[in-house]
């Protein structure tokens, strides 16, 4: 017997007998006198002599997970379904004579959860309608708590729409987001993508702000929200700019190569983009480098039209 088996052995007998109300002067048993019960029924003076025969905890875990893989094994092997597995460990247990000592377990522990269940509250979740357990949160089953604490898709979605997160269908018809380049795995559903886009949101503004994370977990939601919005949330000339900036970073010159250019030249509120550029022909390096203006129109956050011209 190892420390695990007499553990678990300890925890079997414990409840069976408080099931059978045997008590030591009125107050029910603990795990330690049972351990003495053990250890007496063993042949030892006490339970700390019993500890010290136990076999090697490695070596016992070892063969225990030595025989779980083997038992796995078996049943892969042989095709057995969930009956076949229980009519197998049901003689098991007949054979090597235990079945006595485990339906005395079966009983304690099919007692058990019915007290526990006999305990549950019959209240029901305000959201989901599931029955609430003694932990339920401010009318709400602990699934519904957690999915309220991280902001339902409704709460966050006008959020991040604002700071530029799309939520679409990729080729396999399953929805994912996209956010300034950024795109995610694809989900289940629209209201799984916008979860992980919030979070997203979220891990980038506590990078942003340098915050630390468990004190961002401990802020309100809305207190999240509006320092999402805050950081995240661009002007209308940081859309320009930001798209502009991607259109000259990803746009293919041909033959030609961008030897320098200079800052954007822009007017405040409108939508167009200059800057001048000097490109150098690939085909002939020894020649002087040549001016050029790029030009990049956005309109709805995107690239609508850019021009390269010589200028």
């Amino acid at each position: 017997m190892n420390a695990t088996q007499l553990k678990n052995r300890a925890a079997r007998l414990l409840a069976r007998l408080n099931a059978l109300g045997i008590s030591k002067a009125g107050k029910p048993l603990v795990i330690d006198q049972v351990y003495e019960l053990i250890a007496a029924e063993e042949g030892h003076r006490n339970q700390h002599v019993l500890r010290q025969k136990l076999e090697d905890p490695a070596a016992a875990e070892k063969a225990d997970a030595q025989g779980r893989l083997q038992w796995h094994q078996a049943c892969n092997q042989a095709g057995w379904n969930r009956e076949s597995e229980i009519i197998h460990l049901e003689g098991f247990i007949a054979e090597k004579g235990l079945m006595a000592e485990f339906g005395a377990y079966a009983l304690a522990a099919a007692a058990e959860e019915q007290t526990s269940s006999d305990d549950l509250s019959t209240e029901a979740c305000s959201d989901c309608g599931k029955p609430l357990d003694l932990a339920g949160w401010d009318g709400r089953c602990g699934d519904c708590a957690d999915r309220h604490e991280k902001g339902s898709a409704a709460d966050v979605m006008p959020v991040l729409e604002a700071a530029g997160y799309t939520v679409q269908d990729s080729d396999f018809k399953r929805p994912y987001w996209e956010f300034r380049g950024e795109a995610s795995e694809d989900f289940d559903s629209d209201d799984d993508a916008w979860h992980d886009a919030w979070e997203h949101a979220q891990d980038r503004v506590i990078s942003l702000t340098g915050r630390d994370a468990d004190d961002w977990a401990d802020l309100s939601l809305a207190t999240r929200l509006a320092l999402v919005k805050k950081h995240l949330t661009e002007s209308t000339d940081d859309v320009v700019r930001r798209v502009a900036d991607e259109a000259f970073d990803n746009h293919d010159f041909g033959d030609l190569e961008v030897v320098s250019s200079n800052g954007w030249e822009w007017t405040s509120g409108v939508p167009l983009m200059v800057r001048t550029v000097f490109l150098q022909d690939k085909r002939t390096p020894e020649a002087m480098s040549q001016k050029w203006r790029f030009t990049v129109e956005v309109k709805a956050g995107a690239v609508s039209n850019v021009s390269v011209l010589r200028g």
